[in-house]
């Protein structure tokens, strides 16, 4: 479960670029990886320890992505929101 939870508390900790959306994908994502991991690794097998890695860096990887992608969005709108906004301040002192 480190895969699940540990990458979102460390990036909303300490990034602040990273996005609601980053976050549930990475927790989804290492969720799933470590369900996978177990059923066919299985708990009590040497390669365990290693195969414990992957999870993470699946899950800090689509964490990341998702925050960068979600957050390029976001400031595209924010900067349409601006300039519209600029644009109608322009139209009534036009008038």
């Amino acid at each position: 479960m480190g895969a699940t939870f540990g990458p979102a508390i460390f990036a909303a900790l300490w990034w602040r670029g990273v996005t609601s959306q980053g976050i549930v994908a990475g927790m989804l994502i290492g969720m799933a990886a470590t369900i996978v991991g177990f059923t066919f690794v299985g708990s009590f097998h040497p390669v365990l320890i290693t195969w414990n890695m992957w999870p993470m860096v699946l899950s800090f990887a689509s964490t990341y992505g998702v925050s960068k992608y979600t957050q390029s969005r976001a400031q595209q709108e924010r900067h349409v929101r601006q300039l519209s906004s600029r644009e109608g301040a322009t139209a009534e002192n036009d008038d």
